[in-house]
């Protein structure tokens, strides 16, 4: 039983009763939407059926084009969200950047701007430890080498696993 199968489509209470019926959004062709004098439904056509993408993409965009600044990035921002559930158009709105009358950037994306800052600050936060983890070895290979430490009086002194110590001894050559 697929999701459309599954879904109401009706609402009956005390005082009313209504029945509507559901369709796949994908079912449905493009050009429907894409003919609509609302632009809600414009932008929503990039959800539906087309065999030609790169059209779908530059209709849409021609249509927004006309709107004002503050409109426009209104209708931009729910096109990036609804771009977002069909990928393989993101890569077609990405190739045909410059042949576009409108400049969709997807990095406008409030939700990719936050992946990306939250990418950076992993990625700080990485790097520390991989400087922290550089330091360790550092210490560990002179302490093997200036004082003939054993792996577990190493890892007492620098707070590490012996198994981790003997990691980074096998590493360098000659030191386990």
């Amino acid at each position: 039983m697929s999701d459309i199968e599954k879904m109401e489509n009706s609402i009956i209470k005390e005082h009313l009763s209504f029945n509507y019926s559901i369709k796949d959004i994908k079912s449905i062709d493009c050009n429907e939407l894409l003919s609509s004098d609302d632009l809600n439904d414009v932008v929503l056509s990039v959800l539906c059926s087309t065999k030609d993408e790169r059209t779908l993409i530059l209709e849409v965009t021609s249509r927004l084009s006309s709107l004002k600044p503050l409109e426009l990035e209104v209708y931009k921002l729910k096109l990036i969200n609804l771009l977002h559930l069909r990928p393989n158009l993101i890569q077609t709105a990405k190739e045909l950047e410059d042949k576009m009358p409108i400049t969709i950037k997807l990095e406008d994306d409030p939700f990719y701007k936050e992946g990306i800052e939250k990418g950076i600050a992993e990625g700080k936060v990485e790097g520390k430890e991989e400087g922290a983890s550089a330091a360790k070895r550092e210490v560990i290979i002179n302490l093997r080498k200036n004082f003939k430490a054993t792996p577990e009086q190493i890892a007492f002194n620098v707070n590490y696993t012996v198994e981790n110590v003997i990691a980074v001894l096998k590493k360098e050559e000659g030191l386990y």
